[in-house]
């Protein structure tokens, strides 16, 4: 069939370790399920000679060959685990003589190269539809190699503790991308760090939803891998938080829409966020029609019967159910999402979040007796419909919380609906003195139209919390710090955060550690350089320029580029020196004992 080296020509065998193909047995009962089948081609050993021709059926999870002739019995299969890479194979191209065009050509497909561990198997075929059609399936669900070849890094726009984030052009079709570079040594180092990325890595690669962020491919090399990742524009919903003083309606409406969309296609994959905050809620573009969900780091699938993280989440923004939870082997429901969401909805009203302490345990406390009281004067100046709906989604029960398909079917994002009320005066359990704060118009406005202006919400900045210990489970402590208490407060704290990174663990002398579940949007060095998280395009961008002229722009000012990202590949100090000053090793351990 294709020819498989290491040091030399091997031919196809008993799987082994560094092995690629495992062959099959005469009379083996093992076939692929057909319906699961992806694509099907000819491919060969000897490029266009064609000889040696195997037929080859690629599936979900593995590559099945089978001779020329015979489509029916396997001769052999590989699985596609996350230790076998591929590469497009290409003929090399002459080399442009003509300074003044500094275009990369690519040169013509010519080929499949598996690469397991070292072990490299080269399957060819003539033709491009074909070789390009089995690229675009296998970059869904294998890393590839030959990242410096088919992308320039024009610049780097942010950096994290185990990773740098650049702004990246394709050269196959010039598309720019935001180019996350992690450092495999760094990352792998910390405990279930290589287990967290790759949880992210298959989370992102399974859904595809416009509200949630695109994983377009994953690269790998020695020491790095890349994540090639949506490059948005319009920044993070914390900063319009901390900026904008009233959302309309309609602003509200398209953002807890996008959100509820998200995760609606999230839950029906059962895949739960566990870490939805403003901080991780973009926008695609400058006008912020559009919301993106990103970080999945602390993403889980909720039927295994064990989480790689179980306590987990950012005090503030976490589900009673699970900032509860004290039985490490416990399970639950993505319906804890639509508790985060719903405290989202509860700024955008109110101005602050139901939790506003002054202090990090005050927070903690609030999040965990979640007594959230909704008699109180602010709630009954809301719509009817948009009370309801709030209500219903930071319900301390998660059996009677609202999910998220449901939600989008509520009548608040019905502008023409009028709204039963949910009590005849939603005030009988308040006592007389509040009654009394409660005007005639207040009560009558919220029988009207949900086009009603929410309630103003002042600027929001941040404080800095005096943190105390975190209790924490065997293997993950709650974000902190990083996440502002959202109280409605203006301070001038914003400059003074600290530079740490999302995922934080504090010991009793309060030094941080970076979280092996680092996700490519969690740092707060990003966010300062106002990089939402390591996929915003950054610069000095009037509010008219338009993408062609921004994009010139930058490519104007990114002269001092050379065209590869000096990440982990070329300088890998640059990545890992940060951890080490944090002392990763000599906190570890602390963070393992519970508090």
């Amino acid at each position: 069939m294709s020819s498989e080296t290491k040091s030399g020509n091997t031919t196809p065998g008993k799987a082994q370790k560094g092995k690629i193909w495992t062959k099959l047995s005469k009379g083996n009962n093992q076939h692929p399920d057909k319906s699961q089948l992806i694509i099907a081609d000819y491919f060969s050993k000897q490029g266009k000679i064609m000889k040696s021709k195997r037929y080859f059926e690629l599936y979900p999870t593995q590559i099945y060959y089978y001779s020329e002739k015979d489509h029916n019995q396997p001769k052999g299969y590989t699985d596609l685990s996350f230790e076998l890479c591929f590469e497009l194979m290409r003929e090399k191209v002459a080399e442009n003589k003509d300074k003044k065009d500094d275009k990369v050509k690519l040169g013509k497909p010519k080929g499949i190269k598996l690469d397991k561990s070292g072990c490299v198997c080269e399957l060819y075929s003539p033709e491009d539809k074909v070789l390009i059609k089995w690229r675009d399936a296998l970059r869904k669900i294998l890393n590839q190699r030959g990242f410096h070849e088919l992308f320039r890094a024009h610049k780097k726009i942010g950096k994290g503790n185990f990773a740098s984030v650049y702004l990246a052009e394709r050269l196959e079709d010039e598309k720019m991308f935001a180019v996350k570079a992690f450092s495999k040594e760094a990352a792998y180092a910390q405990e279930k760090g290589k287990e967290a990325l790759l949880n992210e890595i298959d989370l992102m690669r399974a859904l595809d939803h416009p509200n949630i962020m695109k994983l377009h491919e994953v690269f790998e090399t020695e020491n790095s891998l890349y994540f090639i990742l949506d490059l948005l524009e319009g920044g993070q919903l914390y900063d319009k938080m901390k900026s904008k003083h009233r959302y309309t309606s309609e602003e509200i409406k398209d953002i807890l829409r996008g959100l509820l969309e998200g995760c609606a296609h999230m839950h029906q994959k059962r895949i739960m966020h566990r870490d939805l905050k403003p901080e991780n809620v973009l926008f695609k573009d400058p006008q912020g029609k559009q919301i993106v969900i990103a970080d999945l780091g602390l993403a889980t699938r909720c039927d295994l019967p064990e989480y790689l993280f179980v306590r987990c989440g950012t005090p503030g923004f976490v589900a009673p159910e699970v900032v509860n939870i004290k039985n490490l082997n416990t399970t639950y429901d993505p319906i804890c999402d639509l508790f985060s969401i719903g405290l989202m909805f509860h700024i955008l009203l109110i101005g602050k979040s139901p939790f506003d302490g002054k202090t990090y345990n005050d927070i903690l406390s609030q999040n965990r007796a979640c007594n959230i009281k909704f008699d109180s004067v602010e709630y009954l100046k809301l719509p009817l419909q948009t009370y309801d709906l709030l209500k219903k989604m930071l319900e301390k029960d998660p059996k009677n919380r609202i999910n998220a398909a449901d939600a989008l079917k509520h009548p608040f994002f019905d502008s023409n609906n009028q709204v039963k009320p949910i009590q005849q005066s939603n005030s009988q359990t308040l006592n007389d003195s509040t009654k009394d704060e409660i005007k005639e118009d207040d009560v009558t406005s919220r029988n009207s139209s949900l086009m009603n202006s929410p309630i103003n919400s002042p600027n929001i900045g941040p404080r800095k919390i005096n943190q105390g210990p975190l209790n924490q489970d065997s293997c993950l402590t709650f974000k902190m710090a990083n996440t502002p208490v959202l109280n409605g407060r203006v301070t001038d704290s914003l400059h003074d955060s600290q530079n740490n990174d999302s995922f934080q663990c504090l010991d009793n002398l309060k030094k941080q550690i970076g979280h092996p579940g680092q996700s490519q949007f969690g740092s707060p060095d990003l966010r300062n350089k106002s990089t939402s998280f390591g996929v915003q395009l950054v610069g000095q961008k009037s509010p008219d320029m338009s993408k062609n002229n921004l994009k010139r722009a930058l490519l104007n000012n990114m002269k001092d580029f050379n065209g590869k990202i000096d990440t982990v590949d070329e300088a890998k100090d640059e990545i890992v020196s940060p951890v080490k000053q944090k002392g990763v090793s000599d906190l570890r351990n602390k963070l393992k004992d519970n508090i």
